[in-house]
């Protein structure tokens, strides 16, 4: 029973752990909240969290920024899978932003906890074991994504042993950590994003080396589906809403195997190329993409999930592609590409 609950706590991964697990050997006091912010409830402004001892970087200051409210308009211009991902949508403690991660309900939970979001797995790991979890936190004022990177840098220097060079995007900047390759040494991922009004927003994934191709993979590809969404965006058009949430629906029924749970969505005539057996409990999505034939006033579209089963394989792609008639969105045909 303690290897299958180690197995599922660690999101599928190498069993060899639990021959390691059982081996005496040094133990390390896990940082309660390695790089954790938390946000005051009037003010909306992040401070850090160190521990006894600690020593945390210094606050960044307040301000409030002379910045006009960005312009986010229905483009569904697409990259290689398309264009706007929707996902499934959880509002962050922003004043005029939030965000839309995706969560894989079979797998982990997800609460907000004094003014930060924290994403955590549902098969709890035994309580010897360093905590794993993703924590979502927002910075305002002067705290676009190059302040918070410099902030979470200094913090992650004096918690982990080594710091990786930051990787850059355009919206976004990426950096690791860890104390080394040993099975339990502490890893973390750290992702700071633009909110597009001076702000930031701050993920932080905690996990260790063995759970790294598990857990830490998910956490990346969720990293991934992480997108702002701007006050009032989701509300317009109605088709927008009433996609994405056939879109999950769908997903859900394909990714279980069990899409004769949803003949209202489906065409007549639809055809449904699936795994052929319920996945839905090993599914990590990487994104969720919307190509409509119009911006404003769609016949049709092509949804495209990215995502793979086995966190030690390449990403599959499961298209979808419906028709919106009568002001319903209908499948007329599913199938996973590679």
């Amino acid at each position: 029973m303690k290897q299958e609950r180690l197995f599922a706590a660690l999101g599928g991964v190498d069993p060899a752990l639990l021959e390691r697990s059982e081996r005496p050997g040094r133990r390390r006091a896990w940082p309660a909240a390695v790089g954790a912010l938390a946000a005051c409830a009037a003010l909306l402004a992040a401070v850090w969290l160190p521990q006894p001892g600690q020593r945390g970087p210094l606050p960044v200051e307040p301000l409030e920024p002379d910045i006009s409210p960005p312009t986010q308009t229905l483009r569904f211009t697409g990259g290689d899978v398309g264009g706007l991902h929707l996902c499934s949508i959880q509002y962050g403690p922003a004043p005029n932003a939030g965000f839309a991660i995706y969560v894989n309900e079979e797998i982990y939970t997800a609460s907000e906890e004094d003014g930060a979001y924290v994403i955590r797995p549902i098969s709890p790991l035994p309580e010897e074991f360093p905590p794993i979890d993703l924590t979502i936190t927002h910075m305002e004022g002067r705290c676009d994504k190059a302040a918070a990177m410099e902030s979470v840098t200094r913090q992650l220097a004096e918690t982990y042993a080594q710091v990786s060079e930051a990787e850059k995007t355009e919206s976004a900047l990426f950096r690791t950590a860890g104390d080394g390759t040993a099975w339990d040494d502490a890893q973390a991922m750290v992702l700071c994003v633009d909110d597009g009004y001076g702000g930031s927003f701050v993920l932080t994934a905690r996990y260790f080396t063995e759970a790294a191709e598990g857990h830490g993979v998910r956490f990346r590809d969720m990293m991934d589906t992480f997108t702002v969404v701007y006050e009032g965006f989701t509300t317009s058009p109605a088709w927008v809403g009433e996609l994405q949430t056939v879109t999950d629906q769908l997903m859900k029924a394909i990714f279980s195997d069990q899409i004769s749970t949803v003949p209202d969505l489906l065409a007549e005539d639809a055809a449904v190329y699936g795994y052929g057996e319920d996945v839905s409990g090993d599914i990590s999505v990487a994104a969720i993409d919307y190509t409509p034939d119009d911006d404003q006033s769609p016949a049709s579209a092509v949804v495209s999930v990215k995502h793979r089963i086995s966190t030690e394989d390449s990403y599959n792609y499961l298209t979808m592609e419906l028709d919106y008639t009568g002001g319903q969105w209908l499948l007329r045909w599913a199938g996973i590409e590679k």
